[in-house]
């Protein structure tokens, strides 16, 4: 008896290795994807420009990393926790603006290394629901928590998006012509918008990928959404609290499916290794001065030289 649906994943020809350099951009989702490597060792940058859920924002934070660009002035705002910028995460603050500019001129020369070097860079779409300042219409990256008149909510077009997201990304493949891009819509349903909203939005966002991966060789589609919402289809796989996000049970089979389609054997049984190791760095003594102890003492001080001689930006 079968109870789900099968979602295949499209395997590349080349596999991922620990010897890849990777950049994942984009929604949090992104971020969950991106940290778990980086915990098994893998070289890659995590949204070094801050979390981006809208396509328009996301090329935005491509186009000034590539570009050498410097943000736009009127994008700094004053708020109860420091100066923010509206392209920009919150997370990217500080107490004065010239502060927040270094901020974020670190930030978006940090993508923008990632960029030029990577093998692969895997980015996010959440969302094409956007905000959009009432006074000049720029769509904004985050709102951060200032008052609704400030802003006003739309959809953005399939035509928009690929208008934006196709120019950042044709300077990138003249830039960093080996680079391969892998696209995905976050599994992460925006339902504070309703129900129906959310399923236009990601519509437009796997249409959006469609029309990239046609017109870009190097462009690359991978059905995350498509897997949660089809296979993965129950609320065992949620968090309780919010039934949205994936719990540890759901990001792991997602995990598990990213690495058999993604990532090459010989870097699966490493990141098993680096899997052990960190559970018996977590192991409790409960007898430290006992010959057993110090015989596990000894293995894990071994493993240790010996994971970082393969792994050395492995951080413990």
């Amino acid at each position: 008896m079968k109870l789900a649906t099968p979602v295949a994943f499209s395997a590349p020809e080349q596999k991922l290795s620990h010897q890849d350099k990777l950049l994942f951009a984009g929604s949090c989702f992104a971020e969950r994807i991106g940290d778990w490597l980086v915990h098994s060792g893998f070289d890659a940058g995590v949204n070094p420009a801050g979390i981006a859920y809208n396509p328009i924002s996301m090329a935005v934070h491509l186009a000034l990393a590539l570009k050498s660009g410097t943000t736009d002035a009127s994008g700094y705002v004053h708020t109860p926790v420091g100066v923010v910028h509206y392209d920009f995460h919150s997370s990217l603050s500080a107490n004065e603006q010239g502060a927040a500019e270094q901020m974020l001129n670190i930030a978006i020369k940090e993508m923008r290394s990632s960029l030029l070097n990577a093998n692969a860079v895997f980015l996010t779409f959440g969302t094409a629901i956007a905000f959009e300042r009432m006074d000049n219409g720029a769509v904004v990256n985050n709102c951060h928590k200032l008052p609704g008149k400030y802003f006003r909510q739309r959809f953005l077009s399939e035509a928009e998006m690929y208008a934006s997201f196709s120019d950042a990304l044709t300077v990138l493949f003249e830039a960093n012509t080996a680079i391969q891009v892998y696209l995905t819509v976050s599994p992460v349903r925006h339902l504070r918008h309703g129900a129906i909203e959310n399923q236009r939005s990601k519509s437009r966002l796997i249409r959006l990928c469609e029309m990239l991966c046609t017109d870009f060789s190097q462009c690359n589609y991978i059905p995350v959404y498509e897997l949660v919402m089809d296979e993965f289809r129950d609320y065992r796989f949620y968090r309780h609290d919010d039934l949205i996000h994936l719990n540890e049970a759901g990001l792991g089979m997602v995990q598990e499916r990213f690495a058999s389609a993604f990532i090459s054997p010989q870097s699966q049984k490493l990141m098993d290794r680096v899997q052990r190791w960190r559970e018996m760095q977590q192991h409790r003594i409960m007898h430290p001065e006992s010959a057993t102890a110090k015989t596990f003492a000894e293995r894990l001080a071994a493993e240790t030289t010996e994971i970082h001689k393969l792994l050395p930006r492995l951080k413990a």
